[in-house]
């Protein structure tokens, strides 16, 4: 079962640290995001961490939302939102 709270702490972990950004700028290459509301950039290597999980958990959804839907909100990299 999909866990909110579960999710939310995948997502924080994914995110970089302050002390990973420097001037705006992370200081390694971020996996970047384009979302609904917000652009992100996720720390690669952390991210990389969840994947098992986080296809465990789309597996769980209903394949109209997990197909489409889905990859254009968390998968379809684009452009990076500096953190402030």
């Amino acid at each position: 079962m999909i866990n909110a709270n579960r999710v939310t702490e995948m997502v924080k972990n994914s995110l970089f640290n302050d002390d990973e950004i420097i001037d705006g700028i992370p200081t390694t290459e971020p996996i970047k995001v384009n979302g609904i509301m917000h652009n992100i950039g996720f720390h690669k290597e952390r991210l990389e961490s969840h994947r098992d999980e986080v296809k465990a958990m789309l597996a769980e959804l209903p394949l109209v939302i997990s197909t489409r839907w889905w990859r254009r909100l968390f998968v379809s990299p684009n452009v990076y939102d500096q953190r402030r």
